[in-house]
């Protein structure tokens, strides 16, 4: 055992590295990774297609978006090293959104470390997040309100509506801390994501909740909810159908509450008359942008179609900093062909914990009224 301590001790006596010499700059060891695609796509050199396969996203759009974060992502060099670009920031955040490909292999592809990949990535979604009001919003003024219910009156004969309301499940690994909030039951953990949408399938609300809540919960929690109660959202202007005063409604499926602000369909069954059918096809024709606008969602950002490895806590973050770049993506008119997801089949039906949703007086009076309008309108 002396034997081989004395040679350990030799070994490196022989092989350590000598003093730099005073004055002399300190050599700083860093890895070098190929990063020539990048530059090479960044020079032009490569065809629009490839940043459509790497980014999902137009060279246009790319650049439209590196303006937007610009202040807020750019580094200075250092004395130890030069920066990150700005571009290759926003080209790896947009790698892994757009791809789902995990931070070693997004980092690879642009010559930088795992680390380096997830911090940069995070950075990006939280500016989103910040900036996220100015892309996502739902309509307040009577002008913005009246553009919205004319927009939908093109794709749909239902009336008097401002925007489609529906969710969807983000799955997510098991969180550190409550992690039953989160298993919901289909028994995976998710993230219960509610959005609104317009008739351009843009997103108009967006927020997170905990994958065990009920649809009913999660809009009664919402600060949605609590904004048309207050009278901010959907209070004007109205209209008077069939003898009714019918405000600026939403449309959704049956796990949603039927409300004066809220119609959702009529129960398919044996009993359904063709009048309650006449309402339902006429509703889902406007609610269907919502189930679209997910579609797309899904689509162009894959992170979102798999489980979502990350902590519980950024998982929000993320989502809606995908929800803004699918928004910002719309406006530039970005014609990435998408292959939309896929989501199971709809179920018609609330869940076991749901109330009568009928047992709303309001909501069934103007239910009413659109169902009889509907049926003069010769639907």
């Amino acid at each position: 055992m002396m034997a081989l301590t004395a040679y350990i001790k030799e070994e490196k006596r022989r092989t350590k590295i000598p003093p730099t010499p005073e004055g002399a700059p300190k050599r700083i060891w860093v890895l070098q990774r190929d990063q020539y695609m990048f530059e090479e796509l960044l020079a032009g050199n490569l065809p629009e297609q490839t940043w459509h396969q790497n980014f999902h996203v137009s060279r246009k759009t790319f650049f439209n978006i590196c303006d937007i974060v610009r202040s807020e992502l750019t580094r200075q060099d250092t004395n130890m090293r030069p920066s990150v670009s700005l571009e290759k920031r926003v080209a790896v955040a947009l790698n892994r959104l757009a791809t789902g490909s995990c931070y070693t292999t997004c980092g690879i592809g642009f010559g930088l470390p795992k680390s380096t990949a997830n911090v940069v990535k995070n950075e990006f979604c939280d500016i989103l997040r910040r900036k996220a009001a100015s892309f996502i919003a739902f309509p307040k003024s009577a002008g913005e309100v009246r553009k919205a219910i004319a927009e939908f009156e093109h794709i749909s004969l239902f009336p008097h509506v401002v925007g489609a309301l529906d969710s969807t499940h983000i799955k997510i690994i098991s969180p550190k801390q409550n992690k039953y909030d989160f298993l919901g039951k289909k028994n995976f953990y998710s993230v219960l994501v509610l959005g609104t949408a317009n008739s351009n399938c843009k997103f108009t609300h967006v927020s997170a909740y905990p994958g065990a809540v009920s649809h009913a919960e999660m809009l009664r929690d919402s600060a949605l909810q609590r904004d048309i109660e207050n009278g901010t959202l959907l209070n004007a202007p109205a209209r008077m159908i069939n003898g009714v005063e019918v405000k600026p409604l939403l449309v959704g499926n049956s796990y949603f509450p039927l409300d004066r602000w809220l119609m959702n369909p009529f129960v398919q069954g044996p009993n359904i008359t063709s009048s309650q059918s006449t309402f339902n096809e006429a509703l889902s024709s406007a609610r269907e942008k919502i189930v679209l606008s997910f579609g797309m969602l899904l689509g162009r950002w894959q992170c979102l179609q798999e489980t979502l490895k990350e902590d519980t806590f950024r998982v929000p973050t993320t989502i809606i900093a995908c929800c803004v770049l699918h928004n910002l993506c719309i406006d530039e008119g970005d014609n990435f062909p998408i292959e939309q997801f896929a989501f199971p089949e709809d179920v018609e039906f609330p869940d076991d914990t749901c109330v009568d949703w009928a047992s709303n007086e309001d909501g069934k009076q103007v239910r009413e009224a659109i169902k009889n309008y509907l049926d003069n309108y010769g639907y």
